[in-house]
């Protein structure tokens, strides 16, 4: 009987880890593309997550009740993407742009100041209480035994592995994507081909902006809340996941948030609750001493 417990346990854990950590690498994509692309790490893209997950909220409060539930879906969906996309197109072309020939380090900086100037309008505007978000869909979900996954987490998942084979296929199969690829193996000669380097990067922040108000939709509804402090964990969390998968490799950063996602749902079943934040800022650190360039990728350069 014991043995049955412990295995409903680990399944149980396994799907919530999943699902969760499903989000982690949608976030840990936005920091692989924009890093790869630009060299450069984009600390507002936590805040498009943010960003999304009020857009929901707003849209969700708007859209009349006795609306379909794919009408409201769709309706929140879109808010959360196109709020998220504004953030990450500003960000681009009025932070990261203008200072493409300063040191590293200052963009850098910058995207930091950026996020938390929007964490603090939030707050200001909205307050830091929870805010708690209308349900969409059932509670209910499918049951065997004691494991259990709700329609929510159903569709979070779906659709993020939907994303990240687009994403691939994007990458892979278009021209853009390939462009982008041209990109973040050699700018140089990319734009000697006659590529675009400010067109790219301003695609992929484009894109993993779009992913950020994905992810952030989602948990919205997942936890049924938003907060203005919610961006600067998810964007913490992305970017452990990233490095824990190897910064700047797409396999990476879905694996890493995956693992990041599973580890924090047997670390949240083991300890209060209170403490589940902590488990991101653990795993970095081990990385971090232990295999620096993350399980799939390379030595770090120098450069950010």
């Amino acid at each position: 009987m014991l043995r049955i417990v412990n295995v409903m346990f680990i399944f149980q854990n396994v799907i919530n880890g999943v699902t969760i950590g499903s989000i982690y690498a949608l976030m840990a994509l936005g920091y692989t593309l924009v890093y790869s692309a630009s060299r450069l790490v984009n600390f507002a893209q936590g805040e498009g997550y943010m960003l999304g997950a009020f857009a929901t909220l707003f849209a969700l409060v708007a859209v009349p009740e006795q609306s379909p539930a794919f009408v409201r879906a769709i309706a929140s969906g879109v808010a959360a993407m196109v709020a998220a996309v504004l953030l990450g197109w500003a960000t681009e072309r009025f932070v990261f742009r203008p200072l493409r020939n300063a040191p590293p380090f200052i963009p850098v900086m910058a995207s930091l100041g950026l996020a938390i100037a929007i964490e603090n309008t939030v707050l200001n505007l909205f307050g830091a209480g929870f805010n708690n978000v209308p349900a969409l869909w059932p509670l209910t979900g499918i049951q065997m035994a004691d494991v259990r996954m709700s329609y929510v987490q159903l569709v979070m998942l779906s659709v993020a592995v939907l994303l990240m084979v687009l994403l691939d296929r994007f990458l892979r199969s278009t021209l853009p994507g390939k462009a982008l690829r041209a990109v973040a193996q050699d700018p140089t000669a990319a734009r000697l081909m006659g590529i675009s380097t400010e067109a790219a990067v301003a695609l992929v922040f484009v894109v993993a902006a779009g992913l950020s108000g994905v992810s952030g939709y989602f948990v919205a509804l997942y936890y049924g809340s938003v907060n203005f402090y919610m961006g600067f964990q998810a964007g913490i969390n992305g970017f452990a996941a990233a490095i824990f998968g190897g910064f700047g490799n797409v396999k990476g950063a879905i694996v890493g948030g995956i693992l990041l996602g599973i580890f924090e749902a047997f670390g949240s079943s083991l300890v209060p609750a209170e403490w589940k934040g902590v488990i991101a800022y653990v795993l970095l650190l081990l990385v971090i001493l232990i295999r620096p360039q993350g399980i799939f990728g390379e030595a770090l350069p120098e450069r950010l």
